[in-house]
């Protein structure tokens, strides 16, 4: 059986954690108070209560982000009409620009058709290749040899396909020895 001087001690010891928890109710209603605000303008604390700064994690936008771009753009949109006038557009069409662009143009132009013509050419000799390269099937070249083989050996007459290929051929063993 637990003591009632036990039981006294256990009621002061809750009584007095709870006295304190209520003492520190108001400090933590103002500290949340002082942190949710800001928050909800898009500011987020930085070092603990030290330092804030506009909150843009991962694309979050509040009402503060939200005015700051609205007043950015206002702001550009003005500065670009007061540049952007009848007598810049008259400038931007001045012989010196209008040479400085033709200028500009003509040295793309020939560097972009310089690149084209360039890989064109490349192309078409890759293409090329393939076809001699397919040409000379060694399958097909050790087949032709046999039958010169066999046409020498039986004493007929090569064609001149045949002799050119034959030469090749003695030609390509020589140089392997």
């Amino acid at each position: 059986m637990i003591k009632k001087d036990r039981i006294q001690e256990l009621t002061n010891a809750t009584d007095e954690a709870m006295a304190d928890a209520i003492r520190k109710i108001p400090d933590m209603i103002h500290n949340g108070v002082r942190s949710a605000i800001p928050r909800m303008f898009g500011f987020r604390d930085r070092w603990q209560g030290r330092d804030w700064e506009v909150d843009h994690c991962n694309g979050r936008t509040s009402d503060l982000s939200r005015w700051i771009n609205n007043e950015a753009e206002k702001e550009f949109k003005k500065q670009c009409d007061k540049i952007i006038t009848k007598k810049f557009i008259r400038e931007m069409l001045s012989p010196e620009f209008k040479q400085a662009v033709r200028k500009d143009f003509k040295e793309r132009f020939l560097i972009n058709f310089e690149w084209r013509v360039k890989e064109l050419v490349e192309e078409k000799a890759t293409e090329e290749a393939k076809k001699i390269t397919d040409l000379f099937d060694m399958k097909s070249i050790a087949t032709e040899m046999e039958a010169i083989a066999r046409e020498a050996m039986s004493g007929g007459e090569l064609t001149a396909t045949q002799e050119a290929i034959m030469e090749r051929g003695i030609e390509d063993d020589l140089s392997q020895k």
